[in-house]
């Protein structure tokens, strides 16, 4: 929730943990992994697998082949 006296948000009307500089990237998860986890992120919003292929760019195809590779059936 933000608080703004006005009808516009403001710099100052954000809590500071959003103005903070980023930390460093962690670098423990190797891309496949990052891969995997975004497609699962995408499969749990998306109501079918052609709207998650299409979120993520990629034809149905590609995401059927995807899923199976890192056992998201």
């Amino acid at each position: 929730v933000i608080l703004s006296r006005g009808e516009t948000i403001a710099l100052s009307d954000l809590p500071d943990k959003i103005l903070a500089p980023p930390d460093k990237l962690d670098h423990s998860h190797t891309l496949e992994q990052m891969e995997r986890r975004h497609i699962e992120v995408v499969l749990e919003q998306a109501m079918t697998l052609e709207e998650a292929a299409e979120m993520l760019g990629i034809n149905v195809a590609t995401l059927w082949r995807k899923r199976r590779r890192y056992g998201l059936d």
